[in-house]
């Protein structure tokens, strides 16, 4: 099964392991007290926040935060990746008439069952945006790429 991540939750793990570079100051792949707490303090974060840091990220309260540890941390986080069978069984409901396209007459069907109103200008715009031409409908691979799109979603 082929899963496809949410741009913004790609960044947001590669943003995390950039943080954890950052107030490594030394590189020694262990974060102290004084790193993290100094890196914090500069940026803005008060006494909760930090608190909350260690909280988190120190799994065995040693006073310091091993890149294994942190990596486990980032290994909890939810898994917002998009499941293409799940979303197959979505573009199937909304391609009412089995051509294996959403048209433009369903996607404005779907949004008026929403209660948006199916304004073709704001669907075309939308589509145009994203490479998609309105006029054939949306192939199941362009709905995927929808899908991973974090201002749609």
């Amino acid at each position: 099964m082929r899963r496809f991540y949410r741009r913004e939750d790609v960044g947001r793990r590669q943003r995390l392991v950039d943080l954890f570079r950052r107030m490594d100051v030394n590189q020694d792949r262990i974060l102290t007290r004084q790193e993290v707490n100094c890196f914090l303090r500069q940026n803005g974060y008060d006494q909760a926040a930090i608190a909350g840091f260690w909280q988190t990220f120190d799994l065995n309260r040693d006073c310091q935060i091993t890149a294994e540890e942190f990596n486990r941390v980032l290994d909890r986080l939810p898994d917002d990746s998009i499941d293409e069978e799940r979303l197959r069984r979505v573009f199937n409901l909304f391609d009412v008439d089995n051509s294996g396209r959403i048209e433009l007459e369903e996607i404005k069907q779907i949004l008026l069952q929403l209660g948006n109103g199916g304004n073709d200008d704001l669907i075309r715009a939308i589509l145009a945006q994203n490479g998609i031409s309105p006029d054939g409908g949306i192939a199941f691979d362009d709905f995927l790429l929808l899908f991973s799109n974090p201002s749609l979603v």
